[in-house]
């Protein structure tokens, strides 16, 4: 009995009963085409059962296919069925297959925005193999194949190889997924980001239960006080995920954070950032590998001070080997294992955009003015970190830094000249970054997860007070 719906098997019953009376009426000398006119017109009339008013609408070209394949089924209602085990005739070859993915996932290099190369270079490689004679697995040659396929077995062999006896259309439905298509093209941690990963649920975290700490760029450039130069600008957060907040913060020059102050940073925040460490469950410190990590030292007073109260973690860098021997891919931090404190700096960079000495977060997005323009050598933010550490600013910056080293020179002589500057000092730098970390931690107006609902009354036009402590 074939698999078929209930729609289906009632159909091919009326059919099947149409098409002995149709039989019985040609016997008696009528027509095939007046029969299937007028079996059209009574399918659209009568409903396939009682309870039901679907019909049956067919034109007659339809019929007269169903006509021919009930005859050739034998007369029976099954042979109306729809036959969805039957198999393709051109079907392609499993071997051929596993070709076709060996050859989109080669080391080809990122192509496209996805990091990965198109199939069609697997495809146009299959072609040209078959051009030129190649055995192609699964086909074989393709004199071979055509001696063996029965549609041009009964045919001469030709002088030149036929057409690729499938379509890159075809081809293309058995294309490899894309982490298998990403590791081969470019490497294990471009296939990371077409990977599963597992979801953490913050919301079931308890106060002090994690802290995370990373470091940012922050997308503006300042005057340091102690050198005269301009400089960028780096801070390094340490952030209690459970409630988003930040208890605190380094803010120095970007290449001058050092270990000695994420160690500080540490202690400090934990006596005075107000969450402090848990108490009956381990109070996790989570580090970015690849980041400035506390001190080895300073772990083994942290967690043997705190009698194991405290445990510091590193997370891992995606990395990978395709083949022993080959050169390793380099290794790249894991942004969704830190969303919560990369949000943040997205957030902080959003509310410091309106300050002074704006370098935009990338080398497109650099303004003109700074000397970060793309027509001249000034300054190219994304070069590799020894080069741009030896960098200095140019062009507007220039003017900067000869106005900043003036008015240091004129504070060592004891004159009280003050210069308006173009940019900020790292000193005005650290308050605008406070208040806005202060009006980060302090904003209601975020869906971060595990935030409750906090319950207000109206004790004045537009005034709302919280009823609860929340």
């Amino acid at each position: 009995m074939k698999k078929a719906s209930l729609k289906q098997h009632l159909t091919s019953l009326k059919l099947h009963e149409k098409f002995n009376e149709l039989e019985s009426a040609i016997a008696n000398g009528a027509t095939q085409k007046d029969q299937l006119l007028r079996l059209r017109t009574e399918l659209k009339q009568e409903p396939l059962h009682d309870e039901a008013r679907t019909v049956i609408k067919c034109s007659c070209p339809t019929l007269e296919r169903k006509l021919s394949k009930w005859r050739k089924g034998g007369r029976i209602a099954e042979a109306l069925l729809p036959d969805y085990g039957k198999q393709a005739t051109n079907r392609i070859p499993d071997l051929l297959i596993n070709e076709y993915q060996r050859l989109c996932t080669r080391p080809m290099g990122g192509k496209n925005k996805h990091g990965a190369a198109p199939c069609s270079i697997a495809y146009n490689q299959l072609k040209k193999d078959w051009k030129d004679g190649k055995s192609i697995p699964g086909l074989g040659t393709w004199t071979e194949w055509w001696m063996k396929n029965e549609e041009t077995a009964k045919f001469v062999l030709p002088t030149a190889a036929p057409e690729f006896p499938y379509t890159e259309r075809g081809m293309r439905r058995h294309q490899p997924v894309k982490a298998v298509a990403a590791r081969g093209n470019v490497g294990a941690v471009a296939a990371k980001n077409h990977e599963a990963f597992i979801e953490r649920d913050y919301s079931l975290l308890r106060k002090g239960e994690l802290y995370t700490l990373d470091d940012a760029r922050v997308d503006v450039v300042a005057i340091n006080e102690l050198t005269g130069k301009v400089e960028e600008v780096g801070i390094y957060v340490f952030m209690e995920v459970a409630s988003r907040a930040i208890v605190g913060f380094v803010c120095k020059p970007k290449h001058a954070i050092i270990q000695e102050d994420v160690d500080e940073l540490i202690a400090h925040s934990l006596q005075t950032g107000g969450y402090g460490i848990g108490v009956g469950y381990v109070t996790h410190i989570l580090f970015e590998r690849g980041t400035i990590a506390c001190s080895p030292a300073a772990q083994t007073v942290l967690e043997g001070g705190s009698n194991n109260g405290i445990k510091v973690i590193r997370t891992g860098l995606n990395e990978g080997v395709r083949w022993v021997g080959a050169a390793p891919d380099r290794a790249k931090g894991n942004a969704q294992g830190k969303a919560v404190v990369e949000s943040f700096f997205r957030r902080l960079h959003h509310e410091l955009s309106l300050l002074p000495g704006q370098r935009g977060n990338n080398w497109n997005n650099a303004p003109e003015n700074l000397g970060f323009g793309r027509n001249n050598d000034a300054y190219r933010p994304f070069l590799d970190e020894e080069k741009e550490a030896a960098r200095e600013l140019k062009s507007s910056s220039q003017v900067a830094n000869r106005l900043a080293q003036f008015n240091r020179r004129a504070a060592a002589s004891g004159a009280t000249e003050k210069l308006e500057l173009p940019f900020l000092t790292f000193n005005q730098i650290r308050v605008a970054i406070r208040k806005a970390i202060d009006f980060l931690n302090n904003d209601r107006g975020h869906a971060y997860q595990g935030h409750h609902q906090i319950e207000q009354v109206e004790t004045a036009p537009g005034i709302w007070q919280d009823t609860t402590n929340n």
